[in-house]
């Protein structure tokens, strides 16, 4: 051999055709020295190394044997040729199609998806990308990225408290929380702090359809609520789902000007005469019509606690004294209940 000038011609003259040649390692020295002497890599690499054990530069004879991903027909076989570190690859997404083209290649999911998913986005199917890159939760470092990976539909989520607990591992990761409360707390068992889960759940009331049960969780105690004539409303949205009426009262309608039903507004804010410490005004609100009153003598000293309080002196008067035993001044009570003596029917009472 070392008789021959060029080892190109000299090959082709020793070895007209591969086959002549029986230790083809040998040959591919003589008939290319360098790999960019080859025409064919497809051809060359398969005389250089006609087995893989025949080469010591993996990755160099990888570049040889597989010009294109689409030369080699065992992608397992390939890639472990090609890459034998996953620092030696470039193009990580095209290795990892190279090194498990299908999913049950891989015996490390974890790294496995770190390698066929570099970035979220570089994966087409994040419900498989998902399971891949975190088999297990608790493999998943930063819970709110994993969670948006994991499950891009709440409804991809077979367990949604657990769900809810990885995709929002703080409540301020949440940007809608009316579907964030709905997912956290399946049930309001589920929630160990009522007032919190309330505020997630239903951030505006309308957000509530079964206002019972919303009031109930939003607002465990009455001084949890900033705006009681809204949290009333939600409370109670009927009077007779409130126990203690006094108390209701007090939330439903902070000014009597909140209150459109009067009568049943005045029934509930004081069921008994003594819870009231401003009579004038909750007489009007109690007894919009004397006829609304069954005990006018006590609807009397409720309304007009000042004779000037009243404006219809006449009707004041049958009010207040619906019979004249009941007036202990009858100069008094006689200017008031007949303001003309023409009101009066029976003149011999008026002259006493």
């Amino acid at each position: 051999m070392s008789d021959c000038q060029d080892l190109g011609a000299c090959d082709a003259l020793l070895f007209p055709k591969m086959s002549d040649s029986q230790d083809l390692g040998a040959c591919g020295a003589l008939l290319f020295p360098k790999m960019s002497d080859c025409q064919d890599l497809g051809a060359c690499g398969a005389l250089l190394f006609p087995k893989m054990s025949d080469c010591q530069d993996l990755g160099a004879c990888g570049a040889l044997l597989f010009l294109k991903m689409s030369d080699c027909q065992d992608l397992g076989a390939c890639g472990a040729l090609l890459f034998l570190k996953m620092s030696d690859c470039k193009d990580l997404g095209a290795c990892g199609a190279l090194l498990f083209p299908k999913m049950s290649d891989c015996q490390d999911l974890g790294a496995c998806g770190a390698l066929l998913f570099l970035k979220i986005s570089d994966c087409q199917d994040l419900g498989a990308c998902g399971a891949l890159l975190f088999p297990k939760m608790s493999d998943c470092k930063d819970l709110g990225a994993c969670g948006a990976l994991l499950f891009l539909k709440m409804s991809d989520c077979q367990d949604l408290g657990a769900c809810g607990a990885l995709l929002f591992p703080k409540m301020s990761d949440c940007q809608d929380l009316g579907a964030c409360g709905a997912l956290l707390f399946l049930k309001m068992s589920d929630c160990q702090d009522l007032g919190a889960c309330g505020a997630l759940l239903f951030l505006k009331m309308s957000d509530c359809q079964d206002l019972g049960a919303c009031g109930a969780l939003l607002y465990p105690k009455m001084s949890d609520c900033q705006d009681l004539g809204a949290c009333g409303a939600l409370l109670f949205p009927k009077m007779s789902d409130c126990q203690d009426l006094g108390a209701c009262g007090a939330l439903l309608f902070l000014k009597m000007s909140d209150c459109q039903d009067l009568g049943a507004c005045g029934a509930l804010l004081f069921p008994k005469m003594s819870d009231c410490q401003d009579l004038g005004a909750w007489g009007a609100l109690l007894f919009l019509k004397m006829s609304d009153c069954q005990d006018l003598g006590a609807c009397g000293a409720l309304l007009f606690l000042k004779m000037s309080d009243c404006q219809d002196l006449g009707a004041c008067g049958a009010l207040l004294y619906p019979k004249m035993s009941d007036c202990k001044d009858l100069g008094a009570c006689g200017a008031l209940l007949f303001l003309k003596m023409s009101d009066c029917q029976d003149l011999g009472d008026i002259s006493r």
